[in-house]
């Protein structure tokens, strides 16, 4: 048996799993409020509550993957995966959402940053690790409220089934994943906490990086927790499937850019991809005054497409740049930067929402992201950053 090969399959294979379980709950929402009755408050505070816990847990994981090996730390992780969906099969109040996306929050950051620097490790070439991490990363995060709002929508039981089903699957990973050898020595002298570390010499290359994927994702953002409600508030279709299936086109979209434009990524598309992302939010935006659903759908595909480019050219430029020791530390750090991304939307327009309506909570938020990409476009020329992309 190739090892690499395999480990490579399945490390990613773990990393779509472990995002699709994390964001299943994205399009159930809605039902969960109905279920146990619960407002916009307390929905912000559970996506507020997997950002909390998953930021240390990122802290923890990528030093200690350096020092003591990947696949410890990732085999922790999924037991707070498996937690975390177990919390969701036997919810009674909407306490035990909370409890859940807490270990959630924990399993996604201590399996991030390790599997992404063991697939690092498994690829001499350098070429299909980065390509797998963020195919795997997008596409698992644009499945999970797909396939959480078309079992919502045609299935019995879509709170019970939706988290057997992604339970099954994750144990399945894992015992197969137990055949793959630990890709790194573990150093025995290493055994108090260090916080990750950027090397110096690339740390312009680094922030460069970080910050484009952290816009990358904040957009993602919006339409994993505030696309649902758009379409089914604002243009007045209940529909979970379909709710689910505007997160999905953007993600899929995404997915799909990667694996078309792979070998043409570089610092200058990331550029290209950011200001995509501008024309897609105002797309967005304009869709409501239209009472355009083309448009929507056009912007969708439009800031997946951003994306794609953004954040596969952020991982390339991470992946060529970082010494081997130091992977998973780097990598911590960036989904650190990334998750935040995925955070500040998430509760600032849901806490804007309470006191304004959704539309102008979406405005406020489109006129942050575009004052964010004129910052990263200065600094990208103002340090005049390269890379070996």
């Amino acid at each position: 048996m190739d090892y690499k090969k395999s480990g490579l399959l399945l490390g990613g294979l773990l990393l779509f799993l472990i995002m699709v379980s994390s964001n299943v709950p994205a399009t159930l929402y809605e039902i969960y409020a109905i279920k146990f009755k619960f407002n916009t408050f307390v929905l912000t505070g559970i996506f507020a509550t997997y950002v909390i816990f998953l930021i240390p847990s990122l802290l923890l994981s990528g030093p200690y993957a350096d020092n003591h090996g990947r696949k410890k730390i990732i085999y922790i992780g999924i037991f707070f995966s498996i937690l975390g969906l177990l919390s969701f099969l036997f919810a009674v109040n909407y306490y035990y959402l909370f409890i859940a996306r807490a270990f959630q929050g924990i399993a996604t950051g201590l399996i991030s940053g390790p599997a992404t620097a063991m697939l690092m490790d498994l690829d001499n070439k350098k070429i299909r690790a980065p390509l797998i991490a963020s195919v795997s990363t997008s596409f698992g995060t644009a499945t999970g409220p797909f396939f959480g709002g078309i079992m919502a929508q045609y299935i019995i039981y879509p709170l019970e089934l939706v988290y057997l089903i992604s339970l099954i699957l994750i144990i399945v990973i894992s015992i197969f994943m137990l055949k793959i050898p630990e890709t790194i020595q573990y150093k025995k002298n290493k055994t108090k906490f260090e916080r990750p570390k950027i090397p110096k010499e690339i740390s312009k290359v680094f922030w460069f990086s970080a910050l484009s994927s952290f816009t990358a994702w904040s957009v993602t953002a919006f339409f994993m927790s505030l696309a649902p409600s758009y379409v089914t508030t604002i243009f007045k279709i209940n529909n979970y499937g379909m709710a689910g299936g505007i997160v999905f086109l953007m993600l899929a979209s995404s997915s799909l850019m990667q694996l078309l434009f792979k070998k043409y990524i570089s610092e200058k598309s990331i550029i290209y991809g950011l200001i995509i992302l501008i024309i897609s939010i105002y797309g967005i935006i304009i869709s409501v005054p239209y009472n355009s659903l083309l448009i929507l759908t056009l912007s969708t595909i439009l800031s997946g497409i951003g994306m794609g480019i953004s954040f596969l050219g952020s991982m390339k430029m991470i992946t060529i740049n970082t010494p081997i020791n130091y992977k998973a530390s780097v990598f911590s750090s960036f989904y650190i930067i990334t998750y935040i991304g995925v955070g500040i939307p998430i509760i600032s327009i849901g806490l804007i929402s309470v006191l304004l309506d959704l539309y102008n909570s979406i405005i406020i938020y489109g006129i942050f992201i575009f004052i964010l990409i004129i910052i990263i476009i200065l600094i990208k020329y103002a340090y005049k950053i390269k890379s070996n992309i």
